[in-house]
C-alpha cells in the first residue's frame, strides 16, 4: 500500500536493515589517501568516524550530511548539509534561527540548511548568513533529490566554485531529478543542468 499527499513524502525502503547487518566496507587509508574529496556519511558509527580521521590525516576535503552540530564528524566537514527531515527528528523544538547559530558557532566550514521547496540557508563561521531561493518545479519523484543536491555540492567543490555559484547549480540538478520518475536513475548531464539555469534566467556558467 503507498499512501501520498501534497504535503509529505514516505520512501519505502530497508535501509534500517543495513545498520543491523553492517555490511558495508571498512575505510582504507590508501582509497582516501587517493581521493580527491571524501563524500561520507555519518551513519555507520565508527566506520564513519575513522574514514573521517584518514580524511583529515590527509587533508582531504569531506561532505558529510545530516549530523549533530557537537558530531566529530560535522567538526570534521568542510562542508555538511542538514535536512529539514533530519531537523525535526533531532531538534524539533529548536526554530531554523537557533540552530543556524548553533551549528554556525562549531562548524570549522560550512553548513548548509535544505527545507525542500523552502529557503535554502548557507552559513560558515564569521561570515554573513546567505539565502537562496530553490527553483520553482513541480515534481513528479523527490526521491534521490538530496543526494543529487550533495552531488552537485561535490561537483562545485572539484571545480572550487565560490559557495554561491555551487548552490545554485546543486539545486538545479536536485530540481531536474524531481521532474520527472525514476528521476534519480536518470540523472542530467552537466550541459542539461546549464540549460536548466539558463532558462531560469541565471547566471551562465
Amino acid at each position: 500500500m503507498l499512501v501520498v499527499d501534497s504535503d509529505s513524502r514516505t520512501i519505502f525502503g530497508t535501509y534500517a536493515q543495513l545498520l543491523e547487518e553492517k555490511s558495508w566496507n571498512l575505510p582504507k587509508r590508501n582509497d582516501v589517501q587517493n581521493a580527491k574529496v571524501i563524500c561520507l556519511d555519518p551513519f555507520f558509527g565508527d566506520a564513519s568516524l575513522q574514514a573521517a580521521n584518514y580524511a583529515k590525516d590527509n587533508k582531504k576535503p569531506i561532505i558529510t550530511v545530516d549530523c549533530k552540530f557537537d558530531d566529530p564528524i560535522f567538526l570534521a566537514s568542510d562542508i555538511a548539509i542538514i535536512s529539514e527531515e533530519y531537523i525535526g527528528h533531532t531538534y524539533p523544538h529548536h526554530n531554523a534561527s537557533s540552530l543556524t547559530h548553533e551549528y554556525k558557532a562549531s562548524s570549522n566550514g560550512t553548513v548548509i540548511f535544505t527545507f525542500g521547496h523552502k529557503e535554502i540557508i548557507c552559513a560558515s563561521r564569521n561570515e554573513k548568513v546567505k539565502r537562496f531561493t530553490p527553483y520553482k518545479i513541480n515534481p513528479v519523484d523527490t526521491a534521490g533529490a538530496g543526494d543529487s543536491f550533495r552531488a552537485g555540492i561535490i561537483y562545485g567543490l572539484l571545480s572550487k566554485w565560490p559557495i554561491e555559484k555551487t548552490i545554485e547549480f546543486s539545486s538545479a540538478l536536485a530540481a531536474i531529478v524531481c521532474l520527472s520518475f525514476p528521476g534519480v536513475l536518470n540523472s542530467p548531464s552537466y550541459d542539461e543542468v546549464i540549460s536548466f539555469l539558463k532558462d531560469h534566467q541565471v547566471n551562465e556558467f
